[in-house]
């Protein structure tokens, strides 16, 4: 047998008191407010667009809900109150348009905020944007709640209770103490039960009625003494704090002493973490501890050649590594020669000479002037793609043929107008003609 749990979305003290936003950087008190003001969003879109008690109500537990899975970093919360209303109309059968709950919103934000008046075009690119937005976001409620959206509101169970129990003078207080619960995660802390009798204790105490204690009538409806307490106090809490504003959230830096790899000690190598080295193995010395001995070169390595004032080839005892880098560019150049320089070098001794300063200069590459335009030029420059040449002629044509029908059509309609014209001027002058004609005879 398979069940299936509907309504099965309530977190405990730990899990409400740890929610995904704290993970980003934001307290717990700043995340109460920014519900508070969601929920204060969705109850006032819900009486501008005329929607019934349930929408409002569905709306806020479904905003609960997202935002004990979701960071308010991440999701916004002027967005995703939208979101949610747009979704509980439909849940609840009552759908409104995807305009109405845009403009409403839009107006909202205006008047909280103080801005100036804007009108939102239906055809414009912002419309469009949070048209898509808006989409966007209940697909991604619906994702997170795995399109289990069934909500069981405490507003029946607290009529029923009441009229069982012939306390009727309770209804109005005890309803608008269950509408302001709805603005604290108690949705999401106990069931419908546990919220209705809480609302009708707190709801006792304020007005000074008694209700039965021995029994207590709350064991009635399986529901215990601290249940009930807990509730009360997070309603009462509810109006001890200010109004709710709206607090732009960003994602907390972590400063760099806390980060986890600031502390990281460069890792050693392995010969060091076995006790042991290559030496150990091989008998012979590691080759870098003797570039740092011999001055950045090598025990073993030969000397290199040097010329001397005479034009001969000496060697040097101890190569320093400036020697090292000129014995290597020459190695360069003279593997760059042909053979046959090489032996016209050898033939003259061995002995390069520098271009002179002058010669060098004279024998820079040409100027603009000197290359000059056209021919020239074209020599100079890469070699194009022709693939692209006649691609780019093939779009200019096609520019071009536009060009002649947007001509031929504004003429066409310009010629239509005009004909247009002279049959108007033409009946209106046979009206009036014909208006002459009939005051003659009459």
């Amino acid at each position: 047998m398979i069940f299936t749990a509907i309504d099965n979305f309530y977190l405990s003290d730990e899990e409400l008191s740890n929610p995904p936003s704290t993970g980003d950087g934001v307290d717990l008190e700043t995340e109460l407010k920014l519900r508070q003001y969601g929920c204060s969003l969705i109850a006032e879109a819900g009486v501008l667009l005329k929607s019934p008690q349930a929408v409002m109500a569905t709306g806020q537990v479904l905003f609960h809900r997202f935002y004990s899975k979701k960071s308010m970093v991440h999701f916004p919360v002027k967005r995703m109150a939208a979101a949610c209303i747009w979704l509980a109309s439909k849940l609840e059968e009552n759908p409104r348009k995807i305009r109405d709950v845009l403009n409403v919103f839009l107006r909202m934000e205006i008047r909280r905020e103080g801005l100036r008046m804007q009108i939102l075009d239906q055809y414009s690119k912002r419309y469009e944007e949070l048209k898509k937005d808006l989409i966007k976001n209940e697909r991604m409620l619906l994702r997170e709640f795995g399109f289990i959206v069934h909500v069981e509101h405490p507003h029946k169970l607290v009529l029923n209770y009441l009229q069982l129990m012939d306390k009727t003078q309770l209804m109005q207080e005890a309803w608008s103490l269950v509408n302001d619960s709805l603005r604290t995660p108690l949705c999401v802390r106990f069931n419908a039960e546990v919220v209705a009798c809480g609302v009708i204790f707190l709801a006792a105490r304020r007005l000074k009625v008694n209700l039965p204690e021995s029994p207590p009538w709350w064991g009635l409806f399986n529901v215990e003494r601290r249940d009930l307490e807990e509730v009360c106090r997070m309603i009462c809490g509810l109006y001890t704090m200010p109004k709710p504003e709206y607090i732009h959230v960003v994602k907390a830096k972590i400063p760099l002493s806390d980060c986890v790899f600031a502390n990281l000690e460069r890792p050693k190598e392995k010969k060091e973490a076995n006790g042991e080295s290559k030496a150990d193995k091989d008998g012979s010395a590691d080759p870098s501890e003797a570039v740092q001995e011999t001055g950045g070169v090598p025990e073993g390595t030969p000397p290199l050649p040097t010329s001397s004032a005479d034009g001969g080839a000496t060697t040097s005892a101890k190569a320093t590594p400036s020697a090292t880098m000129e014995a290597g560019e020459k190695a360069v150049d003279k593997a760059g020669e042909s053979k046959p320089e090489r032996e016209s070098s050898r033939a003259e001794g061995e002995t390069t000479t520098r271009m002179p300063t002058e010669m060098s200069e004279k024998h820079t590459s040409p100027s603009k002037k000197e290359r000059g335009r056209g021919r020239d030029r074209r020599d100079i420059s890469p070699v194009r793609d022709r693939s692209y040449d006649r691609s780019r002629d093939r779009s200019r044509s096609r520019e071009r043929v536009r060009d002649r029908e947007r001509v031929r059509d504004k003429e066409r309609d310009r010629e239509r107008s005009r004909k247009h014209g002279r049959d108007d001027r033409r009946q209106e002058y046979a009206r009036s003609s014909r208006d002459k004609e009939r005051s003659r005879r009459y």
